[in-house]
């Protein structure tokens, strides 16, 4: 599955934990088709592949809102109001909720080896 979509300000709760996360708009009717989830991913943006996580569904650690980010791995620039292409090659594991943020953080790392 490929969504496209224009990267939206989010809280920067991922920016505090270290791992900045560029959230999209879960409005879109793709995201309608995807169960909730962890998901390894390509990001496409100017002509370049990075790899990364998408994390669909609740935010069960910090709110109950439903929210679509990507973590980029290797990346820097600034997104907002630009348009990405995500690329969901599969899911590892279900949203879960973390009893404190070094826990979300321990995670998360544990996430990013599957890339």
């Amino acid at each position: 599955m490929i969504i496209k979509s224009k990267v939206i300000k989010g809280g920067g709760v991922g920016k505090e934990l270290g791992f900045p996360t560029a959230n999209l708009d879960v409005g879109l009717r793709e995201f309608k088709e995807l169960n909730f989830g962890v998901y390894v991913c390509e990001i496409g943006y100017k002509d370049k592949i990075y790899k990364g996580l998408l994390h669909y569904g609740l935010r069960k650690t910090f709110e109950k809102e439903i929210s679509a980010e990507v973590l980029i791995l290797d990346f820097e620039e600034d997104l907002y109001d630009k348009e990405i292409e995500v690329k969901i090659k599969e899911k590892i594991r279900d949203i879960q909720k973390f009893s404190s943020r070094e826990e979300l953080v321990k995670q998360i790392k544990k996430d990013v080896k599957n890339l």
